[in-house]
């Protein structure tokens, strides 16, 4: 094994001690992450993968996703996008781990939508919606689990707009915001259609 190879054995010994599901997902990224990455990246993606992992108690969840998106956006992110698309995980993943696996699910289908430099501002939308409790974290989680859909009528300057809505009816009721911003979507699409 050359000194920029990845240790394949390591990263996975270090995965065993989550459930079976992380290796998995592990083992099927790590194939796509070799046809595109340069050795010693490929070293560094599964490297940011074990300190999601490691985070807090249910950060797992959070790397099954990461691993998960990662054959969908490793073939066009550079490196560098990808250790920021990380790093957002990892950050989001300290607010709430549930919050970072919805990140991580929805990326593969946002990034046919908005440029890959725009991807901080749309997590940054979503974890503006975060306040530290369990109604906001449903809140910010439902953000990312919709925007993917939302993006394909409105540009991301209009979903900020929404978004600064939401936040603002969240601090009357969270369940209205979370309802409201479940059913944006389907509002949204049918006034790009016309719809009556």
């Amino acid at each position: 094994m050359s000194e920029h190879q990845p240790d394949n054995g390591s990263i996975e010994s270090e995965l065993q001690k989550f459930p079976v599901t992380v290796v998995a997902e592990y083992r099927r990224a790590a194939e796509a992450a070799a046809r595109n990455l340069e050795p010693q990246d490929v070293e560094g993606w599964a490297r940011e993968g074990i300190a999601i992992a490691q985070h807090s108690f249910r950060s797992w969840e959070a790397a099954t996703e990461y691993f998960r998106a990662t054959p969908a956006v490793v073939g066009v992110m550079s490196f560098g996008h990808l250790t920021n698309w990380a790093r957002w995980g990892r950050t989001l993943a300290a607010d709430s781990p549930v919050i970072a696996a919805a990140f991580f699910k929805a990326t593969p289908e946002v990034i046919h939508y908005l440029p890959i430099e725009q991807l901080a501002h749309w997590a940054g939308l979503g974890r503006g919606l975060y306040k530290g409790t369990w109604k906001s974290s449903t809140l910010s989680s439902a953000y990312f689990d919709v925007t993917p859909r939302l993006l394909r009528t409105l540009s991301l300057d209009e979903v900020d707009e929404m978004v600064q809505f939401i936040d603002a009816l969240a601090q009357r009721s969270y369940d209205l915001a979370t309802e409201c911003l479940q059913i944006s979507e389907n509002v949204f699409t049918k006034v790009e259609r016309g719809d009556r």
